[in-house]
């Protein structure tokens, strides 16, 4: 890769997919569409996929629970697809870090939980950005502007706003390193949940 010739690797590449359906064909072209990138990312010489289990609300067409889906049947879709992709993972050793999203299927500690319970292997991990959290009142908040969907229909493509929440998780940030004497960033790492 042409980072690597400057001291630079890619730590992992966000897909993201929705995988609550209740078509049987929609699960399986979403798994097979999952296998060719988990091939892609391990010839590319990186490790780690973030994905999330859906349903994405920005997408017109996604289903809704418990409107357009029953929670279990939304289980046996995230699941079904998960156990069909992480033996490709595991071939590959490309580990699928699911994060837990408000709004979406595995939305918090608990869900993510019962997605361990449901699916095993060593390739499934978690992803806690503290900034899902912030919906529920706790942690603090980020933005990552990963694809700009996010600034330009939730922030409306305001860049003030934008800057006021970037400097405003900045500051929670800084007052919660001054605040802990034996900070040395290793607090903010979330270790996988098995």
């Amino acid at each position: 890769m042409a980072t690597h010739k400057h001291g630079m690797a890619v730590s992992e590449i966000n897909v993201e997919l929705d995988m609550v359906t209740l078509d049987a064909d929609v699960r399986s072209a979403t798994a097979t569409f999952f296998k060719e990138v988990i091939q892609a990312v391990a010839e590319a010489g990186i490790s780690t996929i973030k994905t999330y289990t859906g349903p994405i609300p920005w997408i017109p067409n996604a289903l809704r629970i418990p409107d357009d889906i029953t929670e279990g049947d939304a289980w046996v879709s995230v699941s079904s697809i998960l156990q069909e992709v992480l033996p490709t993972a595991e071939q590959h050793n490309v580990s699928i870090n699911i994060e837990a999203v408000f709004g979406y299927l595995c939305h918090d500690y608990y869900t993510l939980n019962s997605l361990f319970r449901l699916v095993d292997s060593p390739c499934l991990g978690v992803v806690m950005d503290p900034s899902d959290l912030y919906l529920y009142d706790r942690g603090f908040f980020t933005i990552e502007f990963e694809s700009f969907v996010y600034y330009r229909r939730i922030l409306r493509s305001d860049p003030e706003r934008a800057a006021r929440q970037s400097l405003a998780h900045f500051q929670d940030l800084r007052r919660y390193i001054e605040a802990d004497d034996e900070f040395d960033g290793a607090s903010l790492r979330t270790p996988w949940v098995k």
